[in-house]
């Protein structure tokens, strides 16, 4: 009786699936593709209706509301101003039953990334403004020994090139404040302390052989 079940079983499983003759490979390839594109994209909604829930009960369970439909914009402002005292108050003694999900850590992880990308954009503007600015002042300041041309040139491509970083590190600022997958937010806080980690090394290791 057993084996009979077993061939039963293995006789279910194997399913033959009969194709016409006149579907090729390439078309087969083609249904193939859009069927997991499909998934794909029902997988995508799914999350997306599955976020959006979980921030509605976030903000219920802080006691947000919406005051855009009221016409008067002091007092909006204001009840606005006011419920978001209420819901920070309410933030920092929510029940342990009441914390559901992962957006603190999210949002832990959003600020000090943005904290190091902004830090890093304002260094580099500042630093390529004071090159730039270099160049005509050691021309009016006697302290200063004029450059050649050349090297005026070099310190002005040098200058625009951290300028350039510099709006680099600032859209890599918004487009962290725009993503919520926390393995990628956990992978690029990973590679930005070991960058630092290294750069200290390195320093130290330096500043030991002097």
């Amino acid at each position: 009786m057993a084996k009979k079940s077993k061939k039963n079983k293995n006789t279910a499983n194997n399913v033959n699936i009969v194709l016409p003759e006149s579907l090729s490979a390439e078309e087969m390839k083609n249904i193939l593709v859009e069927a997991m594109l499909e998934v794909e994209q029902r997988k995508a909604e799914l999350a997306n209706t599955e976020n959006e829930n979980d921030l509605k009960e976030w903000r219920k369970s802080l006691g947000i509301k919406d005051y855009s439909a009221d016409k008067k914009i002091r007092f909006r402002k204001i009840k606005q101003m006011c419920n978001t005292i209420y819901a920070f108050f309410k933030l920092s003694f929510l029940p342990k039953s009441q914390i559901k999900g992962d957006r603190a850590t999210i949002g832990l992880l959003k600020f000090f990334l943005c904290a190091i990308f902004d830090m890093a954009k304002i260094i580099l503007t500042l630093c390529s403004i004071c090159l730039i600015a270099f160049i005509p002042l050691q021309y009016f300041i006697q302290s200063l020994t004029p450059l050649s041309i050349s090297k005026n040139i070099f310190v002005f491509c040098f200058a625009f090139m951290l300028f350039m970083l510099s709006r680099f590190f600032r859209i890599a600022s918004i487009e962290i404040d725009r993503i919520d997958d926390k393995n990628f937010l956990f992978g690029v806080f990973a590679s930005i302390t070991s960058i630092v980690s290294i750069i200290i090394a390195v320093v130290s290791i330096f500043y030991k052989g002097v």
